[in-house]
């Protein structure tokens, strides 16, 4: 005969009130959820775009040679500035005639040096060119970036701040670019270059990681060993994933910007 068990009603109870009792406990058992944090930062945020630059000189002074002889010594490498009364280099004229000092007329960006120690030179012959002032830049604008560059705009090359100052209204068949030109403060040598043309700028903003918005609008922040759910306003987005933010949040706070998805308002937390 098959075994039939009966279960009286008031064991079963128990057992239920037990289960919830054990289930309620384990909810409240508050576990540390481990997060990567950063703290959030204030200045200045810049989104840029790549272009071609060529980098022209301007207002150029030629170094001439007085006299025929054959180059001793070169003071100076393409690059380096030169003062006016500067000796560029020295000619050698022979056993009978002393070396003669070649002076440069004018102040400004050694852009090239035609000659090297040892080479004949005439007189009258261009032994190198100086640039004064400003370099000259040319900017290739793609067709689609067009719009965004204006001119009073600023781009970056080689850590030096440059401003244009004209853009074509018609591009350039050849290069499917719009040419773009301004003025390059310090020395950089003449060439091609790559330059980070600004399209926007925003000066004195608090900003934060990307990784630290969840759905837009929320960043996690750590007070203690607990997090504090602040709703937050996107500005703006620079080229390297920093988001300006108008929030609550100040300068130095911590914010959660790994393993937001798995908090809540009071979540305990470990970094």
């Amino acid at each position: 005969m098959p075994l039939k068990i009966r279960i009286r009603p008031e064991i079963a109870i128990i057992f239920l009130l037990f289960s919830c009792a054990e289930s309620e406990k384990r909810e409240k058992i508050d576990y540390k959820i481990f997060v990567e944090v950063d703290t959030v930062k204030f200045g200045e945020l810049q989104k840029t775009f790549k272009a071609w630059c060529i980098v022209k000189p301007s207002k150029v002074v030629a170094i001439v040679s007085d006299v025929e002889g054959v180059v001793r010594k070169i003071n100076f490498k393409p690059g380096e500035y030169i003062r006016e009364g500067d000796t560029f280099a020295e000619i050698y004229r022979g056993p009978v005639y002393r070396s003669l000092p070649i002076i440069s007329s004018s102040a400004g960006v050694l852009d090239g040096v035609f000659v090297e120690e040892g080479s004949p030179v005439k007189a009258g012959m261009v032994l190198g060119v100086i640039s004064k002032g400003r370099r000259e830049v040319e900017i290739y604008i793609p067709l689609k970036m067009r719009k965004m560059v204006k001119v009073g705009g600023e781009f970056l090359l080689n850590g030096k701040v440059g401003k244009i100052n004209y853009i074509s209204n018609i591009p350039a068949d050849s290069i499917l670019s719009f040419v773009a030109r301004g003025n390059l403060e310090g020395a950089v040598e003449v060439g091609i270059y790559t330059c980070n043309v600004i399209l926007e700028k925003r000066k004195d903003v608090h900003f934060v990681r990307s990784s630290a918005i969840l759905g837009d609008t929320l960043v996690y922040k750590v007070v203690g060993d607990r997090v504090k759910a602040v709703k937050v306003k996107r500005i703006f987005e620079d080229d390297e994933g920093n988001i300006a933010i108008e929030s609550e949040l100040r300068r130095g706070d911590t914010v959660v910007v790994l393993g937001g998805e798995m908090l809540r308002e009071g979540s305990r937390v470990a970094f």
